[in-house]
């Protein structure tokens, strides 16, 4: 079985750094917010898509451990 751990690839991990950062830069500060249009997230917000994407990930791992379960059964 092929697996990998979490910091496995740095090079996609300086990335998803990277753009993390330049994403809270754009969002939080004024310049952003002037040349982008944008406005700062309120914490609600923050709040929704934090629940959101543990109950996807909850999603996604149960659906990967049935996967695995069916490939594993005899047949």
């Amino acid at each position: 079985m092929f697996t990998t751990s979490l910091f496995g690839n740095p090079p996609i991990l300086w990335g998803v750094m990277a753009e993390l950062a330049l994403l809270l830069a754009i969002v939080y500060t004024s310049w952003g917010n002037l040349a982008f249009g944008t406005a700062p997230i309120g914490s609600e917000v923050w709040l929704f898509a934090g629940l959101f994407a543990l109950v996807m990930l909850t999603l996604e791992e149960l659906r990967k451990a049935v996967v695995r379960r069916l490939a594993s059964a005899p047949d």
